[in-house]
């Protein structure tokens, strides 16, 4: 038996082009275990997704947490995402390494 899927399993939230609008918004990525917390610059994210093919400015806010294949440092893979508003963004816009979104090819393979 199967597990019925929930608004936020099937839901994918506002695509991310939508927050270009808004100066300086990225992705909150949350664990939803430990609740640890990491913001990803909007243009950093959204280039990721088109260089593993995985996405693009059309994919949704909370769909970036189904795609994120590594574990926290906890352990946990349950993810959470949402937009982020100005606070807490790396300036570089660099995703740190835990929470890359595996390439394709590799992801593929496994």
């Amino acid at each position: 038996m199967s597990p019925v899927p929930t608004s936020a399993d099937t839901d994918d939230g506002v695509p991310l082009a939508h927050y270009r609008q808004h100066e300086g918004c990225g992705v909150e990525i949350t664990c939803n275990v430990c609740v640890k917390r990491r913001v990803v610059g909007l243009e950093a994210v959204i280039a990721r997704l088109v260089a593993t093919g995985r996405g693009g400015p059309q994919t949704g806010v909370r769909a970036i947490a189904r795609l994120i294949r590594e574990p926290c440092g906890c352990g946990a893979r349950s993810w959470d995402t949402r937009p982020a508003f100005r606070a807490g963004i790396y300036a570089d816009g660099v995703i740190p390494p835990a929470l890359l979104i595996e390439d394709q090819e590799r992801s593929d393979d496994a």
